[in-house]
């Protein structure tokens, strides 16, 4: 496939976008650098990221909620536009996160449940039509959860462990 030069407008995340970078790239050349940059800015951002993790407790002191580490963290301890882009990160990959699964489980609905046990053919039009219907329960049901019960930690351990459970039968019996 011959290389193809086509305007992407850059952003501060596409700098660990593999998928744009083959498409983007001059040349062979300068995408294999860019992979380079790309994966030592991530290891710095991260080893960054785990420092201050490991640092947070020792420098922020007593906190009453454990939960709340961070943003003491980023609005005292810091300057403000690292802190500022610290809860805009949060607030990016919170979202993100929200919208995979969203979409993640009324695609599931959608075309393994309900078009799978339907009599009807889809075409994909219908069948987006009827993807989209169903992130709607998702996202309220999504919302009532979170507003019950605020603690993302522990929501995101829950939903890798209903994954994982999800998982095992088609894993191991094929299925």
């Amino acid at each position: 496939m011959p290389f193809q030069r086509r305007n992407v407008p850059a952003s501060p995340a596409t700098h660990t976008s593999l998928a744009l970078l083959p498409r983007t790239a001059k040349s062979p050349a300068v995408a294999k650098r860019a992979c380079y940059y790309a994966g030592a800015l991530t290891i710095l951002t991260g080893l960054a990221a785990a420092f201050a993790g490991l640092m947070a407790h020792s420098m922020v002191g007593d906190v009453p909620d454990s939960r709340m580490v961070l943003p003491t963290l980023a609005s005292t301890k810091v300057p403000f536009w690292i802190g500022a882009l610290t809860m805009i990160g949060v607030v990016g990959a919170s979202m993100s996160t929200c919208c995979g699964v969203i979409i993640a489980t009324s695609a599931v609905i959608s075309r393994n449940i309900i078009q799978r046990w339907s009599n009807r053919t889809m075409d994909d039009e219908q069948l987006l039509k009827l993807t989209r219907t169903a992130a709607l329960p998702m996202t309220v049901g999504g919302a009532l959860f979170a507003w019950y019960r605020p603690e993302p930690g522990i929501l995101l351990a829950l939903a890798f462990d209903i994954v994982l459970a999800g998982c095992v039968l088609p894993l191991v019996a094929g299925v």
